[in-house]
Order: structure tokens, then sequence, then C-alpha cells
């Protein structure tokens, strides 16, 4: 895990991330025979999703992209800065910036909802995932 950013300072003390296997657990590759793709499975604990999100969004916001993909729609918002706190409550992560823009994300158990929308919100799979496309630089990605 990198150096803590501001935000533990007000979330407290980081979870730890678990080691993961070196080798992913499942690659493609092109027609040409190149690597298109790997994909590594993570668990899908609150625990584990919350220290590596945080992890994520406190050292790396100035390189990232983040968003859902829906159909129709792929959205990639920029972080303005490092978060100004993140918090859980509830199976929730926020996620705040200093310009007010924040978001919620499910990632543990949201005992509030009835149990059919408990199990669609809380994530059934997580992945860490980095693609090679033919025509441009790596992409890196985490999806839920």
């Amino acid at each position: 895990m990198s150096k803590p950013g501001p935000c533990y300072e007000l979330a407290g003390s980081p979870p730890t991330i678990p080691e993961q296997p070196l080798a992913p657990t499942l690659t493609r590759k092109n027609s040409n025979g190149s690597l298109s793709r790997e994909v590594w499975e993570l668990p899908t604990e609150e625990t584990y999703l919350e220290a590596l999100l945080r992890d994520i969004f406190c050292n790396d916001y100035a390189e990232m992209r983040f968003g859902p993909i829906i159909e129709g729609a792929a959205y990639e918002i920029r972080p303005p800065g490092p978060p100004k706190f993140i918090s859980m409550f509830d199976g929730y992560m926020t996620v705040m910036f200093d310009n007010g823009g924040h978001f919620h994300l499910c990632i543990g158990e949201h005992t509030a909802s009835p149990p059919d929308l408990r199990a669609r919100r809380k994530p059934g799979y997580a992945c860490l995932f980095v693609a090679t496309p033919a025509t441009a630089n790596r992409v890196y990605g985490v999806l839920k």
C-alpha cells in the first residue's frame, strides 16, 4: 500500500490490503498472439474493497479516471484533487472532494434495504484488469 493520503487522517487507520497472487487469473490474447488483457480476481469482502478503493483514491487521484459503465454510457470522471474524506456507512462508501462533489458506492451489506435489493447492490464480483489496446497506452481498471 502506498503512503497514506490526507483522507486516512480523517478516516482513522487504513485497513491492510491482503496479498494477491502475482499471476493473473485470466489472460486474453489478440489474433496476432500479443497480450490484450490480464485479469486478477479480487475478494469482494467490504474490508478488502474499502482498503483498495481508499488506497486508489488517496494515492492515485491525479492519474485516475473513474465512473460507472452502464448500457449506453461510460463515465470517465477526473477527481479535482485528493478526497476531502472517505467514510463508510451501512455498506456504502462515500468519497467527498473539496468542491463538494461526492459519490456513494455500495461495497458491502446495506442492511436498510430489503433482502432482494441487498443481493443486487452488494458486489458479487470484483477484479483488477490491465488492457493493452493495439493503438493506445495500457489501461488499468477495477470492476465491481
